[in-house]
């Protein structure tokens, strides 16, 4: 071996040493790249180039040199716009601009001539990609100009996800909603990151402050965010649907000031499809966003603050039986849904010096709102909703040297989540309405203390060029849940007309029966995450990332909680022992998750890019299911079958006087829960077209393990009348991790870019299979019942349009067009044919959704939103004119359907099949925007 291989291989080894004992991170999460490779004018690599890249915006500086394949790097940049300038003696001087997006590795190449050719004139300019078409995940940007110009109804920037293939959204009557993708329950497999840490909650699964209720972040200060489908870079985890990473915005050399104020009301909307009288609809949008700086070069300063005050309202449709069709009219109805949704953002960023940057970030939201109701879910089915979320994060970022840097980010989350009922009382629940809902009202305090650093490490000459990452958080959560399950009570009827029930349900605290002091809960726990990746180009025109990630979530689901039932003999004689803990639960350690990911471009232009990767992707078990565990052991949830009575006094007194021989429900967990995780791998191309023009087109296929489900050992027999294992117990419920699904989809994305137009034209073609439906699995009495079907997710058509246009005269035209084919809807027969005391699990045929036809153009979700805006300038302030219009052609989309057959003694319910709710009708809206 060489000494000049000696000396690589010592310098190999000593920064594997070092990156294993660094405490690290996330890599590219909300940071970029830059790469590429200085030329002569004959082709040939110049080495010990001094590049030198500077921020346009703040002034920061640095610089590298090239290897001698004339290759460079520079990552840890913020997403921005950059020049770059190349020097080498004897070469004139050579410059670039780029603009980063988050995420991207943006590709820069020089080509710089000797002094002795003679130029006149000509400046010498570096060429720098007009598409991002170099990169080894499945992910799309969301870019500054889309967030800014294109109609947002709600101004919740999430929701643009829509313009990304594999994503879909539906615009909802109050817009409150998340995007969903592939075949998982939508909701807990989703993960946001904010400035690179994670807003995902460990209690449910889903982002702290459950964003389908409103805006997590002011829209002004998004910079701009990355939708990412298939994850191969190791830096991300828990997000198997899909991964949304958003920067914040920062201060700048420049002195911004922006204001909005948009407003819509009663005149300026079209009548909904279910509404007699069209209500007195309101909505007041103001915001403003402030920034600069504090020292030229040195400090910085951005801020922003939005409102979002809504009186809305939300339609009631009631079934309705064929022998009693106007039962529940009084019930009928369209009902205020008001909502006031406060966000805010504060940034200070201090440039130390070329090697230090600190970042500290306040993000806060407050949000009042009333729904839950609609549909066949009664107005006194409601909830109000109150969530408070408070994000604070310090981050440093060390440029360490010309190869080396360090990310280090201290964070702080805060989720206070308050659900109280709009009317309390008793629950009943007849076939064709829900008077009331038996599991509210609900509260929850969560609280994360995050440390989380990555270190990164550029090794050229090496067989190729290594960009070497490698990092690891550690997370301390809390959680303090309140969750008094059927406190008053909840009555379920056979038919419409029933006037006594065939189960009543009542929750009572064991110690104390006449408060909800026993259902408080406590929960607490670490993660750890760590993971090592390799980004190695062994030639110019090949890239190939190997990494590797492995996290653990420590007694996240109460391992040390000894269940009430734990000792009792009659119920371990009939139920496995793995799903008693006696304070031995057991952390699944064996989440260790390798990744391999790549691409090539095929004819070394940089315009037509093989890419494509595998990987294996963990989620989350929530530790809902760990509370409910501790709930059940010292809440009683009793169930009484065909109880002569209505009222919840009555069954309480019933269970204080009978008790020892009255068993309330169990609730157990298997105790070696695995951790949700999916089998990921894509494989696609880019191609550029022409200079304004590019296509790119993945196939991917997921495929999901380990998701949570529960089955009911102790399920009622009402042709026996008595239960399967005990008469002297309630339901039993077990939590498991056998749930499966699968997913897989063409995703095709056509960009056209010029000065004047930017239009984007995204389709998917995809299949979902699961072995269940919904946000939170049925309690299905048999693990029979969960089997792979064709899902409710399965869309199998989805085009969405997108467009940006300026306009002579200061005016521009922008708008989101979305174009998809009907999904399939739940179905039950609602008669128990399987005699186990549960309507979920009958399906007609054994088929548990119903497909409409997709020839039919009148089942597609079709909506179409446009904005019309003129700008005006006033010496120095520019005033923006909007005129937005949602849903422009008032086309009827149908949200949900009756999906019930028949009532439990085999009436038929007239509107089966037919819609009972709607996605929002034509709005209309203007505004004003300023910008200084």
């Amino acid at each position: 071996m060489t000494n000049l291989k000696r000396t690589a291989m010592r310098k190999l080894l000593l920064i594997l040493a070092l990156l294993f004992g660094v405490a690290g991170l996330k890599a590219q999460i909300s940071t970029s790249q830059i790469e590429g490779k200085v030329l002569d004018n004959e082709g040939r690599p110049l080495s010990d180039v001094e590049v030198i890249i500077k921020n346009l915006e703040t002034g920061l500086t640095r610089g590298t040199i090239t290897t001698k394949t004339g290759t460079f790097h520079f990552f840890g940049l913020q997403p921005g716009k950059y020049e770059l300038t190349a020097l080498h003696i004897g070469y004139r001087k050579a410059t670039a601009t780029i603009e980063l997006l988050v995420g991207q590795t943006g590709v820069v190449n020089f080509t710089l001539v000797p002094e002795a050719i003679e130029l006149g004139a000509v400046e010498v300019v570096a060429t720098a990609p007009a598409f991002e078409l170099k990169r080894t995940d499945v992910s799309m940007p969301v870019r500054r100009e889309q967030i800014v110009n294109l109609p947002l109804d709600t101004r919740n920037v999430m929701n643009l996800a829509a313009l990304v293939p594999g994503i879909k959204y539906y615009a909802p009557i109050g817009g409150r909603a998340l995007p969903e993708a592939g075949s998982l329950p939508p909701l807990r497999f989703i993960q946001l990151y904010v400035d690179g840490v994670e807003w995902k909650s460990y209690f449910n699964g889903n982002i702290v402050g459950i964003p389908q209720t409103g805006s997590p972040l002011p829209q002004e200060a998004v910079q701009e965010f990355r939708v990412v489908l298939n994850a191969f870079d190791p830096e991300y985890t828990r997000g198997t649907s899909y991964v949304i990473s958003a920067v914040t915005q920062r201060g700048t050399n420049e002195f911004k000031s922006t204001a909005f104020a948009n407003y819509r009301y009663k005149d300026l909307n079209a009548r909904g499809p279910f509404q007699s009288v069209k209500p007195d609809y309101k909505r007041t949008q103001l915001g403003f966003s402030l920034s600069g700086p504090i020292v030229l070069d040195k400090l910085f300063f951005f801020a922003s603050y939005e409102l979002n005050n809504e009186k809305n309202y939300i339609d009631v449709v009631p079934g309705r039986p064929a022998y009693a069709p106007n039962i529940w009219d009084q019930y009928r109805g369209t009902f205020e849904s008001p909502t006031k949704n406060h966000t805010g953002v504060l940034r200070l960023t201090y440039q130390y010096s070329s090697a230090h940057t600190f970042d500290l970030i306040w993000s806060t939201r407050y949000m009042d709102s009333k729904f839950y109701f609609g549909g066949t879910f009664a107005y006194t089915a409601g909830i109000y909703g109150k969530y408070h979320i408070n994000s604070v994060l310090f981050k440093d970022t060390w440029v360490i040297s010309r190869n080396a840097m360090n990310e280090l980010t201290l964070h702080y989350l805060r989720w206070r989540h308050d659900e109280p009922l709009i009317q309390t009382g008793p629950a009943f629940i007849y076939p064709s309405i829900s008077l009331g809902r038996g599991t509210f009202p609900i509260r929850l305090a969560e609280d994360h203390y995050r440390v989380v650093n990555k270190f990164t490490y550029n090794l050229s000459d090496f067989y190729g060029d290594h960009v070497f990452k490698t990092g690891f958080e550690v997370t301390r959560t809390t959680s303090a849940p309140w969750f008094p399950y059927y406190y008053y009570g909840q009555f379920v009827f056979n038919t419409d007309t029933s006037t006594l029930p065939r189960t009543a349900t009542i929750g009572i605290g064991f110690s104390d029966p006449y408060s909800t002091n026993d259902a408080e809960g406590s929960l607490d726990g670490w993660t750890v995450g760590i993971f090592v990746q390799d980004r190695w180009n062994p030639t110019p025109n090949f890239t190939i990332s190997l990494g590797f990630r492995w996290d653990a979530d420590i007694n996240t689901l109460n391992n040390k909680f000894k269940v009430r039932w734990a000792d009792s003999t009659e119920l371990t004689s009939k139920i496995p022992d793995e799903y008693f803990n006696r304070g031995d639960r057991k952390n699944d350690l064996n989440n260790f998750a390798p990744r391999i990911s790549f691409n090539w471009d095929l004819l070394g232009t940089g315009k037509t890019i093989l890419r494509g990767g595998y990987g294996i992707f963990y989620d989350r078990t929530p530790n809902f299911i760990a509370y409910f565990e501790q709930l059940y052991s010292k809440w009683g949830i009793y169930t009484f079958i065909n109880p002569d009575t209505k009222d919840p006094d009555v069954l309480r007194q019933r269970i204080l006087q009978g008790q020892g021989t009255i068993r309330p429900t169990v609730y157990l967990l298997n105790k070696r829960l695995a951790t949700p995780f999916v089998r990921q791998l894509s494989i696609g191309i880019g191609q550029q077209i022409t200079d304004n023009l590019a296509l790119t087109i993945d196939y991917i296929n997921n495929r999901a393990d380990h998701l949570y489900v529960q089955t009911n050992a102790n399920y009622y027999i009402p042709s026996q009348r008595k239960r399967a294992i005990s008469d002297k117990y309630g339901d039993i419920y077990l939590w498991d991790t056998f749930g499966k699904a699968f997913y897989h989809g063409f995703l095709t994305n056509i960009l056209y870019k010029s000065q004047k137009v930017t239009l984007q034209l995204s389709y998917t073609l995809s299949w979902s299979y699961s072995d269940f439906d919904g946000v939170t699995p049925p309690a299905f009495p048999f693990a029979s019942s969960y089997k792979s079907q064709r899902s409710s997710a399965d869309e199998r058509h989805r085009f969405v349009l997108n467009w940006i246009v300026n306009l002579p005269f200061d005016f521009q035209f922008s708008g989101v067009g979305i174009f998809a084919s009907p999904r399939p809807f739940n179905v039950i027969i609602g008669m128990d044919l399987n005699d186990n005391n549960f309507f979920g699990d009958d399906w007609p045929d054994g088929v548990r959704t119903k497909t409409l036809d997709w020839r039919k153009i009148r089942f597609w979700y079709k909506q179409v939103d446009i904005r019309l805006s003129k700008i005006v300038n006033f010496k120095g302030l520019r005033v923006a004119f909007v005129f937005d219009a949602f849903n422009i052609f008032n086309w009827f989309n149908a949200a949900s359907y009756f999906d019930r057959m028949f009532d439990a003694s085999g009436n038929p319910l007239a509107n089966f099949g037919q819609p009972n709710s709607s996605y929002a009708p034509r709005y209309l809206q203007f505004g004003l925007r300023f910008l200084y």
